[in-house]
This record gives structure tokens, C-alpha cells and sequence, in this order.
């Protein structure tokens, strides 16, 4: 598999969209594992676990505004 963008060989793929980088066209960007509801307090605070670091290319970008994530409802 080859760079996508200078075809030379690829040394990982883009965590968000799959796209082979080479050591010289990579970044890094923060990734979410995980979503959980925090059953801890009476708040019920929605908290996420979060990797640092993961390969990420030149053409993905986030779109559109932060989200507030509503809370899970009890029945």
C-alpha cells in the first residue's frame, strides 16, 4: 500500500477515513473510544475515554459544530 499522497510505501493508515500515510504526511489527532454514562452520582455525567495521538491524514477535518450529548433517560 502506497502513500496517498506521494506513493511512496505507507507506514500506517488514517485512523478516521482508512488513507495510507507515510511517515511525512501524517498527523495526530485525539480519538474516542469510548462513551459511557457515569453511574457514580445522581448527575449522570456522560464521560468518554479518549486516545491520544492516532495517525491521521491531511484531508479529514471535523465538520460542523461540538455536539452536547443529551442524557440517557431512566425508565
Amino acid at each position: 500500500m502506497n502513500c496517498i499522497e506521494c506513493d511512496r510505501p505507507a507506514n500506517g493508515n488514517c485512523r478516521f477515513c482508512g488513507r495510507a500515510l507515510c511517515k511525512d504526511h501524517f498527523n495526530s489527532a485525539n480519538f474516542i473510544v469510548s462513551v459511557a454514562q457515569s453511574s457514580e452520582d445522581q448527575a449522570k455525567k456522560t464521560e468518554v475515554l479518549v486516545t491520544k495521538n492516532v495517525l491521521k491524514c491531511n484531508h479529514c477535518e471535523p465538520v460542523g459544530e461540538l455536539i452536547t450529548l443529551e442524557k440517557f433517560k431512566e425508565d
